[in-house]
């Protein structure tokens, strides 16, 4: 975080390109075949939106994802994290998401997603467990999650769903 430069050169994180990428991020990619169309994405962008709620401060597609479901970006991301143990340490989530700012961004091929597009309509209960289930692995890969043990629970709710059919 605090070094700059090294050898008279300039040093820039490779978490600030993931934020500041400039590629078009809002459309589907119409070529695969196997992704949600425009339609569907942007409906599931909306209601993301409002399941997560305070949680993110935006939702959109991205087309730099290829194994994961979904990645979180925030401005500055080295700083979030260190600001999360130290200023923002005794503040609620709430607060903290307030600061932070994340973006969640889906990648509309991932089956996950795939899937989660048609359960919202079929078992909206799994689909919200779903979606902030995704939502906190994607906070946990960013490093932005102090105590992942909160989401044991959902975890629990969600094997019992899955496990119900056999």
């Amino acid at each position: 975080m605090n070094l700059g430069q090294f050898d008279k050169k300039n040093l820039k994180s490779v978490e600030n390109e993931l934020v500041e990428d400039k590629s078009d991020t809002s459309t589907v990619d119409d070529k695969n075949a196997n992704s949600l169309s425009q339609e569907q994405a942007d409906d599931l962008l909306g209601w993301l939106q409002v399941v997560l709620g305070h949680r993110v401060a935006k939702t959109k597609i991205t087309k730099r994802l290829v194994s994961h479901p979904c990645i979180i970006t925030v401005n500055e991301m080295g700083a979030a994290r260190h600001f999360l143990k130290t200023a923002l340490a005794d503040k609620t989530d709430e607060e903290k998401f307030r600061v932070l700012q994340p973006t969640l961004e889906i990648n509309p091929s991932h089956p996950i997603i795939k899937k989660l597009y048609s359960l919202k309509s079929s078992n909206a209960e799994l689909a919200r467990l779903v979606a902030e289930q995704v939502y906190d692995n994607s906070m946990i890969a960013a490093g932005l999650v102090e105590d992942p043990r909160k989401m044991l629970g959902r975890i629990n709710s969600i094997l019992e769903q899955a496990l119900e059919k056999h």
